[in-house]
């Protein structure tokens, strides 16, 4: 099931370029000021976009190990420590993860045509790395959770040289 990301992007390449250019200004109006921000790079946390509403954040755990997902991340709430790459001073901060959702090993949750916004994942009991875009992994610490965009599949598997699972976040891996 994990492949269906992979071929669903393939197969729709040029309908989601046009969709995400037209959704380009939204993007660029976007900003992360404050607590108060209820918005990604790419729509509304918590919620596909799209003509049918298709895009979605998603999450693919290919690891021995146990992970949690929340598909309704706030920033009004303590439950939890999000780090967001994308913000400008890229520490953690407090946030609900309410619900969170187990994932358990093998299994993936959210992502391209699943109606299911995945928002921000961690481990359990472990840290991990985070490489975005094909960037060089970073250490992401023990319970801090990270956000990923709607347009985003983080896909985590675990490789022989790391001491930890790694992520690869990347749009429609």
């Amino acid at each position: 099931m994990h492949k269906q990301f992979k071929r669903a992007a393939v197969v729709a390449t040029a309908v989601v370029a046009g969709t995400l250019g037209a959704m380009a200004p939204q993007a660029a109006a976007a900003t992360h000021a404050g607590p108060a921000d209820r918005t990604d790079d790419v729509g509304i946390m918590g919620g596909c976009v799209g003509p049918w509403g298709w895009v979605c954040g998603g999450v693919e755990n290919d690891t021995d190990r146990h992970m949690k997902y929340t598909a309704n991340l706030r920033y009004d709430g303590s439950s939890c420590r999000v780090w967001y790459w994308a913000d400008d001073n890229d520490k953690p901060r407090d946030a609900s993860c309410d619900p969170e959702e187990k994932l358990a090993p093998g299994d993936d949750a959210g992502g391209f045509g699943s109606d299911k916004d995945v928002d921000a994942f961690t481990f359990t009991g472990t840290g991990y790395y985070v490489s975005v875009y094909g960037n060089a992994p970073e250490w992401v610490d023990k319970g801090v959770w990270t956000k990923i965009q709607t347009i985003d599949v983080a896909s985590c598997a675990e490789y022989a040289n790391y001491d930890a699972p790694v992520c690869d976040v990347d749009t429609f891996v």
